[in-house]
């Protein structure tokens, strides 16, 4: 991430806060490695659900219906073996934000 929107997490108090901007900062990092540029939307919900505002289930539930999104299609021409991979390997991580 060039502009790391986690950045002020990384001093947070807060534990819970902080565990959750690693975790996300980290699933994110990896798309990244993958080739892949992530939407504004994902990283709003990743702060939303760091913030507190949206509950994990509520995370959970508009990740996966929204998973097309997050990916900047127009960028990148994805092969249909990686953006499948990339759909399970964010619900996969999704189901351990707990």
């Amino acid at each position: 991430m060039t502009n790391d929107p986690f950045k002020k997490y990384t001093k947070e108090l807060d534990q819970d806060k902080y565990e959750k901007s690693c975790a996300w900062k980290t699933a994110i990092g990896l798309q990244e490695v993958e080739g892949l540029k992530l939407s504004e939307y994902l990283i709003n919900i990743a702060i939303r659900n760091i913030e507190g505002e949206i509950s994990f289930e509520e995370t959970k539930i508009e990740v996966a219906q929204n998973v097309d999104t997050f990916i900047y299609k127009s960028r990148i021409k994805l092969k249909p073996n990686i953006e499948s991979n990339f759909k399970n390997q964010t619900q996969k991580f999704i189901l351990k934000l707990r």
